[in-house]
């Protein structure tokens, strides 16, 4: 899902492929993830590389318990927060 120019995801992105394991979400436009990650909690490898993110939520990855690596870079300054109302 790379170079796209994917703008925004939604809670329902991946639902019904909770097997994932490795998500390339680079190159794209991204702002917020918008709880799109919910259903894929066997995700182990992450790439959030080069979009504009500017904040995440921590519970966001909260039930990921097998991830090992999340690639953020290449992103204005990101913010993690605890909850909607730390942004």
């Amino acid at each position: 899902l790379s170079m796209n120019q994917l703008g925004m995801l939604n809670s329902n992105t991946f639902k019904g492929l909770g097997v994932l394991k490795f998500i390339n979400l680079a190159f794209n436009k991204l702002k917020y993830l918008n709880n799109s990650l919910i259903s894929i909690s066997f995700i182990s490898h992450l790439n959030l590389s080069n979009n504009l993110i500017e904040f995440l939520d921590y519970n966001e990855f909260h039930f990921m318990y097998r991830l090992i690596s999340i690639d953020l870079s290449h992103n204005p300054n990101i913010r993690i927060v605890s909850n909607e109302h730390d942004l």
